[in-house]
This record gives structure tokens, sequence and C-alpha cells, in this order.
């Protein structure tokens, strides 16, 4: 019960005064609000098994993949195995740009004099409002094309969810927002590719010589 009433407190400040409600919880009035790790959380999962249970993974896209002659069996195997892990983590995967678009907030707002803790909070309030927005759009997986269609549809959504959310509480009109906000996924992008890399090395370090 609790958990329900902290959840429809969360998203309606979010919706109505998204600033003030991210600012209240920064200065610790969190007694009313869903902690926003638990919140994108609840969202991303509801989005991952919304997603799962649309046949996403078994869309004629996807099952093309598996009919093309010129793949291996062993690589058909891998790619089916690679799926179910993207399935059974989808919650998970669905949260990973939180860290870096983190970092990107903390850099393109450096001014605002916020610490990196706190960027971690905001970022968690404004992807699990953008991941609500985009609920309804599961439902275009459920047509032809629905992953292309998708996919070209949900991002401008998480893109004006996200402007929407930082205008608000940073008090920047939305002109500046949005090319800050695209600045935030500029650096986002620069930071997770870097990670990415660095992971392949380690990778490659380790295949090598372990």
């Amino acid at each position: 019960l609790n958990l329900e009433k902290g959840l429809v407190f969360t998203v309606k400040e979010l919706f109505l005064r998204p600033g003030k409600a991210i600012q209240a919880y920064l200065d610790r009035a969190t007694v009313r609000f869903m902690h926003p790790f638990r919140f994108v959380f609840l969202l991303a999962t509801i989005s991952a098994v919304l997603t799962i249970l649309s046949g996403t993974f078994e869309s004629p896209e996807i099952m093309k993949l598996f009919e093309d002659s010129s793949k291996s069996e062993e690589e058909i195997e891998s790619f089916k195995v690679f799926l179910e892990q993207i399935k059974k983590y989808l919650a998970l995967i669905l949260m990973v740009s939180i860290p870096f678009n983190s970092i990107g907030s903390f850099f393109v707002y450096k001014n605002k004099k916020f610490n990196f803790a706190e960027h971690l909070v905001i970022n968690s309030f404004t992807y699990g409002f953008t991941i609500l927005l985009g609920l309804p759009l599961v439902a275009l997986f459920l047509i032809p094309n629905g992953i292309f269609i998708h996919s070209t549809v949900s991002t401008p959504v998480y893109f004006i969810g996200m402007i929407y959310i930082f205008t608000k509480f940073f008090k920047e009109n939305v002109i500046i927002s949005f090319f800050k906000v695209l600045l935030v996924f500029l650096v986002s992008l620069i930071f997770s590719m870097l990670f990415g890399g660095l992971l392949s090395i380690i990778a490659i370090f380790i295949y090598k010589f372990f």
C-alpha cells in the first residue's frame, strides 16, 4: 500500500511540478516520494515485461535474422543465447544510460552546483518519467515493422520528457534546455563509448592471457 501511494504521488508530482518535486526530494523531504532508484527500476521492469509479452523478440524482424542463410548454426545459436540474456536482464539494460546521463548533466549543468549523487537522483526521476511516457508505445511492437516504428517514435518522446523535467528543475527556458539536453546526450555518448571500449580491451586481455 505504501509502495502504491509513493508511486502515485511521485508520478503526479513529476507530471505537475517536476522541478519542485525533485528539489523537495533533494532537500530531504522524501517521506511521500518513492525512492528514485526504486521508481525507475519499477517502471523499467514494467516496460521490460510489456515488451517481452508483446512478442518483440519473436517478431518477423528478429526471426529474419535466424533465417539468414549466410550465418552458420553456431552463429545462430549464439545469437539466440544473446537474445535470451537481453530478455533476462532487459530492465537493467534499460537503466544503463542513467549513470552516463548523470555524467553528462553533471558537466553541462556544473554551474548549478549539484554533486554527482544528486545528478543520479535527478536523472533517475527523469528517466523513470520518460519510461512512463513511453509505456503506451509498447503497443507499436504489435504492428508490422513495430521495432523500427517504436524506435522512431520513442526517441523524441524520451527527448521531450527529458527537456520538460530539465526545464522545470533547472529553471531555464525550453530553447536553452533543448540545446543543453542535446549536449548531455553527446557527453553521455562519449563516456559510454569510452567505457565500452575499456570493457572490450579488458575482455580481450583476459581472453588472451588467462
